[in-house]
């Protein structure tokens, strides 16, 4: 007996309600989609349902009035006829749940003690701008699809919970790497550290400017 073919279940989109109470700057909303784009490919490539990075992306299809609401949809090009699609969007709605979890925690761990990579982070963090900025603002994540009821949770993210992700995912990333450049016309001083107990083997000097 031949085996039934899954339902790939095309007609699903991942609707995104911004909520806002004041206007959204573009450049915000553009890298919040731009990220929410990013882990959608990390996620579904991450996971097998599509073979090759560049295939698996999301588009908006719909943009509608109401605040902000878009519908986006995920085209796999090379799985879009095996790959059930409402699993990969409730995998994901779950991945990015997860996520927004994890950096709610007050304790929030370190790189090397979790699975959760600094891509994701700042992904997520970026994702949540114009929800952070705007203090009585929500987005509501949540699937739709034409054919058949969809029967998974939504997300619902506040402006209060999206700043604690933030400061968590600061916390997380720790300090930032300082940056090469030059300078010009600054005073350096240099200070000689051979005999400071506090040293250690191998230090030779301290180069700072002002």
């Amino acid at each position: 007996m031949a085996r039934p073919t899954r339902s790939k279940r095309d007609d699903l989109q991942l609707t995104v309600h911004i909520s806002n109470s004041k206007p959204v700057e573009l450049v915000d909303l553009g890298q919040s989609f731009e990220a929410l784009g990013e882990l959608y490919t990390e996620f579904v490539t991450a996971k097998g349902y599509e073979p090759l990075e560049g295939n698996a992306r999301l588009y908006v299809v719909d943009v509608r009035s109401g605040s902000i609401i878009a519908s986006l949809k995920g085209l796999l090009d090379q799985a879009s006829f095996i790959v059930d699609h409402l699993e990969v969007l409730a995998g994901f709605l779950g991945n990015l749940n997860d996520l927004i979890t994890f950096f709610t925690l007050r304790d929030i761990k370190t790189v090397e003690e979790t699975n959760v990579t600094r891509a994701e982070a700042e992904r997520l963090s970026r994702a949540l701008e114009p929800i952070a900025k705007d203090a009585n603002a929500k987005i509501t994540f949540e699937i739709h699809g034409n054919t058949a009821p969809v029967t998974v949770n939504n997300i619902v993210v506040t402006s209060e919970r999206a700043n604690a992700v933030q400061n968590n995912v600061r916390r997380f990333l720790g300090p930032a790497i300082p940056q090469n450049g030059r300078f010009s016309s600054e005073v350096m001083y240099l200070q000689q550290i051979r005999g400071d107990a506090n040293t250690s083997v191998g230090d030779r000097g301290v180069m700072s400017y002002g």
